[in-house]
């Protein structure tokens, strides 16, 4: 079900077309919260963001552009319903479904683990863009 409201196969080689989203990355502050928060953490912040999707006029200047998960919704185009339509082809005028707000939620996860770990010698793998 996923695959019919990607896009593309890997999303982030698309987002890397865009010269803003390219350029949106986390502080050693931020990195420094997700590591000591940790990801489940994360993942509720995220979930109560995602919720907030479900206004089909939720703008993307609704979205803050500082904080973790603000920045990773930006960054993955999806801050507002404009965006997931635009960049993932997720209808705007509809609530979101499950499978949508799961996969909202993988973009903002990974973004967020490629950022926290990328810049670090911790010796994370990164196999086919993925962390």
């Amino acid at each position: 079900m996923l695959t019919s409201i990607m896009r593309y196969s890997d999303p982030f080689m698309m987002l890397k077309a865009s010269t803003y989203r390219r350029e949106i990355k986390l502080n050693d502050l931020e990195r420094n919260i997700v590591l000591k928060e940790g990801f489940i953490r994360l993942a509720e912040s995220s979930l109560a963001s995602i919720d907030s999707l479900n206004d089909p006029h939720h703008c993307h200047r609704d979205t803050p552009h500082h904080g973790v998960v603000p920045k990773a919704q930006h960054a993955t185009a999806t801050c507002c319903r404009k965006c997931l339509f635009n960049w993932h082809r997720i209808p705007r005028y509809r609530e979101l479904n499950e499978h949508e707000k799961a996969y909202v939620l993988h973009l903002i996860l990974r973004w967020v683990k490629k950022e926290t770990y990328a810049r670090q010698n911790i010796g994370v793998v990164i196999e086919n863009g993925d962390v």
